[in-house]
């Protein structure tokens, strides 16, 4: 598991602890736009006056062993290919966290990504697992139904499904 802290004035902070926050918030991050609408959420709470920490996590899926996937690389140059586009995922998610001075860390983990999202959540502590609303119409059957599989399965951590402004949906 990769890890990366950011204090509010946006430069690294290795091993301090910061101030008990009010609100803790799992955003999930993968490359759709879709997956930043969260981002918006923790500013329109933080301009609220709140204070918020944000955790961003993004899940790679184990490599499946097939002769095509490994055919003209390594499992080690996949590894290093997947990992460094988690982390520009990840870089590219934290620019407004830091531009709004909102303290963040970064999680790159692998697994089933319902599971994951679920699990860090509980793991870190989290008060809110923030996700973009579903597709409604005809798109909602291009996408892997990854939210509604985590609303299906939630725990007892606070589900929080926004629109792309960052404002919650109705349930």
């Amino acid at each position: 598991m990769a890890e990366l802290f950011h204090n509010a004035s946006g430069y690294a902070d290795v091993g301090s602890s910061i101030a008990m926050t009010k609100i803790h918030l799992l955003l999930p991050i993968d490359a759709t736009p879709r997956s930043r609408w969260g981002i918006q959420y923790a500013i329109w709470q933080h301009r609220a006056g709140k204070q918020v920490e944000v955790s961003l996590l993004h899940v790679v899926e184990p490599l499946m062993r097939r002769f095509d996937t490994l055919r003209f690389r390594t499992e080690q140059e996949i590894a290093a290919f997947r990992s460094e586009r988690g982390q520009w995922l990840l870089d590219d998610a934290v620019v407004l966290l830091c531009e709004n001075k909102i303290a963040h860390r970064a999680y790159i983990r692998e697994g089933k990504v319902v599971f994951e999202i679920l699990d860090t959540a509980e793991q870190l502590d989290c008060s809110e697992i923030i996700l973009p609303a579903p597709p409604r119409g005809w798109t909602q059957f291009l996408t892997r139904n990854i939210v509604p599989r985590v609303l299906r399965k939630q725990r007892a951590i606070a589900v929080v499904t926004v629109n792309q402004h960052g404002l919650p949906e109705q349930a």
